[in-house]
Formats: structure tokens, sequence, C-alpha cells
């Protein structure tokens, strides 16, 4: 019932190969049939894994060990063909190779298995035979387990210490663009993915993209990413209106930036730079880039501020009210008690019809969101009823049960 990504897995079934959260970058084919998820943090490619090793050797063990490797065998094949694919997860646009932690993981538990079943009585049968492969094999086993074992310990304690996953907080955007609440920015990055460089975005609102962001983010508009391409390339004459349009204040070029594109961003006109530090540079869009604005009946725009206690804007004469979020029919302005009329703009954005000055609400109406989760409240209370044993009276139940 993890909607709505479950119902979006089932249209794009190559969804239930990612991770959740942000989607992070796995190995190539030739790291997983080593036992080695590959990607960010993981250790090196020449960190051989025994896995392997006692997947093959187990295979051709005569006792219930072979039962074990094979199935082991085959979440490593999969594992193997699954890793050289590249899916786009939902968040994230680019394509990105599948991470293959959790198959190997299983890999691994069935070598272990595998493992102990071999070793159960292996010294009184080496130490009562004759020298032949077996022992041979299992001194490989021994030596490669150690090895590994010690190597992999020591990169942990010292280079993978710089895995993503650390206790510190390094921050992508500068702390004055968190000030004000709600400001949106979009950050521009120049990422490093194996041997080529790539120019990558995102919209931040006052912080930093979390760890469950892209499981919630609203799909990306059509109209923002022409804008920033048009950027890129130089043509982008009208991209700092879209960009103003949907609410976006800012523009944030992490270092290292790309030079070409900064003189693209000062000389195409409607960015203003802010500042330029070691972190990177910023500048900020013209036009008025708030969430909600309001534009009379002459035209002229004007910011609203939206209160976090839920109290109403306030406008002095009749338009409209445009809000820099993606259309969605939960959005809605509230006068009088009555629901404004709601259209789509040129950008796609909800824009409420305001005939009459006065005060106005926006809400978030939540029915549907509710009704999906008083549905799945239903499903698995009914879950648990079905699943316990059933009661019966006594007299219902048989001397023979009963003795």
């Amino acid at each position: 019932m993890c909607l709505p990504w479950s119902l979006e897995a089932l249209t794009h079934p190559t969804r239930f190969l990612i991770e959740p959260g942000i989607s992070v970058a796995g190995g190539l084919a030739n790291e997983a049939i080593l036992a080695n998820p590959g990607g960010i943090g993981s250790i090196p490619w020449w960190f051989v894994s025994p896995v392997l090793l006692v997947i093959l050797v187990a295979i051709f063990s005569s006792t219930q060990a072979r039962f074990y490797a094979s199935w082991g065998f085959s979440f490593l094949l999969a594992a193997t063909f699954v890793s050289s694919l590249a899916i786009s997860a939902h968040g994230n646009a680019s394509n990105t190779h599948v991470w293959v932690g959790t198959w190997l993981a299983i890999t691994t538990l069935c070598a272990v298995v595998s493992g102990v079943v071999i070793l159960d009585g292996l010294r009184e049968r080496l130490a009562n035979s004759n020298i032949h492969y077996r022992h041979i094999l299992a001194g490989l086993g021994v030596v490669s387990v150690l090895a590994y074992s010690l190597t992999a310990s020591m990169w942990i304690t010292t280079t993978g210490a710089n895995s993503p996953l650390q206790v510190n907080r390094t921050s992508v955007l500068p702390p004055f663009l968190g000030i004000s609440p709600g400001t949106k920015t979009l950050v521009i990055r120049n990422l490093s993915v194996g041997a080529t460089d790539q120019l990558t975005f995102f919209v931040a609102r006052e912080n930093d993209a979390f760890l469950g962001d892209p499981d919630v983010a609203p799909k990306s508009s059509p109209a923002i990413d022409k804008a920033i391409r048009d950027l890129v390339d130089g043509s982008g004459l009208t991209s700092s209106k879209v960009l103003s349009a949907h609410g976006i204040k800012f523009l944030f070029m992490k270092n290292p930036v790309d030079d070409q594109l900064v003189r693209s961003v000062d000389g195409i006109g409607g960015f203003m730079r802010n500042s330029s530090t070691d972190a990177g540079i910023v500048w900020r869009v013209t036009g008025v880039g708030e969430r909600l604005v309001f534009t009379d009946e002459n035209s002229k725009s004007t910011p609203m501020l939206i209160p976090d206690d839920g109290a109403p804007v306030v406008t002095r004469s009749p338009g409209t009210l445009t809000l820099a979020e993606n259309y969605d029919s939960s959005w809605q302005v509230i006068q009088n008690g009555a629901r404004l009329v709601r259209t789509k703009n040129e950008y796609g954005l909800p824009q409420f019809l305001a005939p009459t000055p006065g005060e106005f609400f926006l809400i978030h109406d939540g029915t549907v969101r509710r009704g999906w989760l008083s549905l799945q409240f239903i499903v698995l209370l009914s879950v648990l009823v079905m699943i316990l044993p059933a009661g019966r009276r006594k007299r219902e139940i048989s001397v023979e049960e009963l003795t």
C-alpha cells in the first residue's frame, strides 16, 4: 500500500528494481559477478570476494550445500544481468545503473550457508584421506576468506570512512539561501559519472534534498525542463521569466562550475549575479518569484505572503491568484465560504479568478489522501482479522481435540 509509488511501479515495472530514496548508481556487470555491488562507497573491484569461489565449489558438492549454492548462483546471475540495466527513478530524470546490493546480500547468505554445510565434518574427512583436490580447494577457500576479511576491514576503517553515509553533514546550498521560508532555488551541479561529466539540476525549497524527498517529489514541469535546456545552450531568452513564474528566486551553480555556462547566464539577461564564493555562484532571478502572485486588472503582479498559521490573504482589487505549484485539483482558494474558479495558465500552473477583493484562504484538500489512508487501514485490519485463529465454543470442540 505504498501509494502512489506502488501504482506508478505497476505502470513502470522496472521501478521495482530500484531502491527507495535518492537514486544512487551501482556498478557494472563485471563488478556484480564478483559479488561487488559497486557504486559510491563500495570497495574496489580488485577486492575479490570469496562468495563466487564458495558458490562454485558448493555447486559440485554432493551434500545439501548444492541446493543453497544453486539458489545463490541464480541470484548472482540475476544481479549481474540487472546491474547492466540503466533506469530512471522517480524524482530523477537521468538513467542510472541499478544497485544490486540486495540481490548480492541473498547470494552472500546462500554462500555462507553452503560453506557451513561443506565445512561440517570437513576436517575429519581431510585428515583421514590422502592429499587431493579437496585439500587444495579448502586451503584456497580459507586463504581467500582471511585475505578478503583483513583487506576489506582495513579499507572500510580508512578510505571507506569517506562513503556517502556519514555523521557529518555538508550542505549544498549556501546558508543565506535558506533564510526565507519556502524560497525556491534552482541548483545546477557538475557531477562526474564515470569518465564523463554531467550537468544535473534540482529545485530546492529553502534546504537541500533529503533522503526521502525523491519518493514524494512532484513531476518536473516540462516548462522548467525546457527553460533550463535553453539556458544551458545559450538560447534561453525567456528562461528567467519561466523560472520566476514557477516561484524560483535564485539560481545557484555549485563549484566546480562550467565557465561557458557561467558566461551564458551572465550574458543572457534576466539573471543578476549576487555573489561568487568558494561554494559557487548565486544569481537572483528577475521578476516576481513568489509562491503566490496576485495579478490585478491592469496586469500588475504583486507577491502575496502565505501565512504559516492559516491566516487569510487580503487583496484590494479584483484579479487573478496564481500558485507556483503543479496543477492539482486539491488546491483550492476559498472566499466567503465559496471556492473560486480554478484554471490553468500558460505554464500549466493553477490560477484562481478573484472577481471581488477581500480575504482568501489557500488550502490543499486532503480528502483523496485520507481516503487512501482509510483504505490502507481497512485492508490492514482485515488481514489481521483473517490471520488470527478462529475462536470456537467449548461445546463445538470434539472430545478427541480436547484430549
